[in-house]
């Protein structure tokens, strides 16, 4: 009996150890991982950016040459260098050898970093647009991205007449760009104006472009808003203004038919009531406005159709010298354009499809009856006068806006405008005067005083060292500037353009690695460690200060393991072999099972057999 037990023991045994003998000799997995590796590189390129003196974009373009190389893309070359040297290599590429841009080995661009400035209406750049040689200079044309979802929608944009509509086919445009990268925006702009606490509806959005809406402002205890700014006006007549800032009291004085919204930026009437518009058939359509039978010059004298046709034919007229007559001249092909169908309405024909043809309609209008005498008897010499003075007195400057011009003093420069009693939404409470300042000190004291209301954000450097020590003493307002400083891409580079000469060799994996760049550049520390708060993040190809800005996309956020995942995907990253891992995993599990189990039973063993001894016993 105990010898029957002793060889059920041992066979127990031996198969235990059998059984752990194989577990050691199960084949164990080996498998090769690829993995992004910091600094090994797996091609290159060169970067173009451009030089301005004191200028922190040119330490940003430092950052991005220093970036590349940590996901695996050399810089061979960056050439930090003028627009002289970037233009032909860019929008005004010679199409001779080649009959596309090509990189930058072969006389084109691989990647070029620079600040891109937008009108508040974003013009969509697309193929539709190639033949007719529109916006070249967009960066988007000159990269040569190719989508044709992107052209239907950016057809759909440019030819509605609805704006929420725009706005709507303006957010599925960045969507798609968000997505393909032909361009990687990194920050746009800010600056800065400082506001009395007397100052209230005032908007910020609309204050870069001068399109101030003064007839908003409200809340002067004392009548008078006092604005004070660095530069003198230039021009005191419209029809040929050169400094944007000449647009400050030029758009408080000058009534239009339409003029920007606060907040949205949408155009909405101004001394309009109703308009309707006629379907596009090539190319072309008609805008139908109807004056407001309220609207008035500043002498109480009504504005009629004849005063609008009048002002376009001056403003179409190359011997007035308009500063907007190559503008206008591309929708509007002659004064018949422009057709006065009665006392209160005007028909504007255009002859080509225009973004945002309203915008077209927003230059101020002068009283016909009173101007045209003046021009017959001294020419076209009026308008290098200066107004309230010489020949014509206030014929060029009559008001049907909120102001009217009332005083100029250039030796002491100041321009004062005081409300058109006769403004069709009411006369205005409050005066305006504009007051050059050359010394930010000086300015910013006499705000302090009270003696200013509004800074200009010309004074944008000084009033940054100002922030922190009197913020309770006064309104800050960021002011978004419709730049974006991006980098583009040339969507005909073999790697990161069509992806053919990725391992992948496809166009997709050109995008990963497009998003892995997005990736790997520091928006958050650009932002606030460089440019000290002049400057956000760029969410899309379209600033935030435009019209139809997408607020509901976030920024490619820094982080090298996603980049690397991109470029893993896209076949750029190094292979190598390893053993840990499942398999192997597995066998230790068996093992370390296999293990107690022997244990086990060998305890167990053990024990009966003491006991069996025992009981013989």
């Amino acid at each position: 009996m105990v010898y029957m037990q002793r060889r059920k023991f041992f066979f127990s045994a031996v198969i235990i150890i059998m059984f752990f003998s194989s577990s050691l000799f199960i084949e164990s997995e080996i498998i090769c991982e690829c993995i992004v590796i910091p600094g090994q590189i797996a091609f290159s390129i060169n970067l173009m950016s451009i030089f301005k003196e004191n200028d922190m974009n040119n330490e940003i373009s430092i950052i991005i040459q220093d970036k590349l190389p940590v996901i695996g893309i050399g810089v061979e070359f960056h050439e930090i260098t003028h627009w002289g040297n970037v233009l032909p290599r860019t929008s005004q590429y010679s199409l001779i050898d080649f009959d596309f841009i090509p990189t930058y080995a072969e006389g084109g661009f691989d990647l070029f970093a620079y600040e891109h400035p937008f009108e508040l209406d974003y013009f969509p750049p697309g193929l539709i647009f190639d033949y007719r040689n529109i916006e070249k200079y967009d960066s988007i044309f000159f990269s040569q991205y190719i989508n044709p979802l992107y052209d239907t929608k950016a057809w759909q944009y440019f030819s509605t007449f609805d704006q929420n509509e725009r706005t709507l086919f303006s957010y599925e445009l960045q969507e798609i760009l968000y997505e393909d990268l032909p361009s990687i925006p990194i920050y746009n702009p800010r600056e800065l104006v400082f506001l009395s606490f007397d100052v209230a509806g005032f908007d910020e959005n609309l204050f870069y472009s001068s399109e101030i809406r003064a007839d908003k402002w409200y809340g002067s205890s004392d009548g008078w808003f006092n604005y004070s700014l660095p530069v003198s006006f230039r021009e005191y007549n419209y029809f040929t203004k050169e400094n944007g800032k000449d647009l400050l009291w030029i758009n408080s004085v000058y009534g239009s038919l339409f003029r920007r919204a606060q907040e949205t930026k949408y155009w909405e009437s101004f001394l309009a009531s109703n308009y309707s518009y006629t379907e596009i058939v090539d190319w072309k359509f008609n805008v139908t406005v109807e004056i407001n039978p309220e609207a008035k010059f500043s002498d109480g004298s009504s504005v009629l159709a004849e005063d609008v046709k009048y002002t376009y034919e001056l403003l179409l007229s190359p011997e007035v010298g308009a500063t907007d007559y190559n503008l206008l001249k591309t929708v509007f092909a002659s004064n018949e354009s422009i057709i006065a169908e009665d006392s209160t309405t005007v028909k504007f024909c255009f002859e080509d499809i225009s973004n945002y043809p309203l915008s077209y309609l927003s230059h101020g209008i002068i009283d016909k009856s009173y101007l045209e005498p003046f021009i017959s008897s001294y020419g076209y010499s009026i308008f290098d006068e200066q107004p309230l003075t010489g020949n014509v007195s206030d014929a060029l400057v009559r008001s049907c806006g909120p102001f009217k011009l009332d005083y100029i003093n250039k030796n002491n420069n100041e321009t004062l405008l005081i409300p058109n009693p006769y403004w069709l939404e009411g006369e205005l409470s409050s005066n305006l005067t504009f007051i050059k300042m050359e010394d930010p000190e000086e300015a910013f004291i006499d705000f302090l005083d009270g003696k200013i209301d509004i800074l200009d954000n010309l004074y944008t450097e000084y009033l940054l060292e100002q922030i922190h020590d009197f913020t309770p003493m006064y309104h800050i307002k960021f002011i978004d500037i419709p730049f974006t400083y991006e980098l583009a891409i040339n969507m005909k580079h073999p790697v990161f353009g069509t992806g053919e000469l990725t391992p992948v060799g496809t166009p997709t994996a050109a995008k990963y690695i497009r998003k892995a760049i997005s990736h790997i550049i520091p928006r958050e520390n650009i932002t606030f460690d460089f440019l000290r708060e002049l400057g956000v993040p760029s969410v899309s190809y379209i600033p935030k200060a435009c019209v139809g800005h997408n607020k509901n996309l976030d920024p490619y956020v820094y982080d090298f393991d996603i980049a690397a995942q991109y470029l893993k995907e896209a076949g750029l990253a190094a292979c190598c072999c390893r053993t840990l891992n499942p398999t192997q995993t597995g066998n230790r599990t068996i093992l370390i099972v296999t293990l107690f189990s022997l244990i086990s039973v060998s305890i167990w063993s053990q024990t009966k057999f003491k006991k069996i001894k025992s009981e013989k016993t």
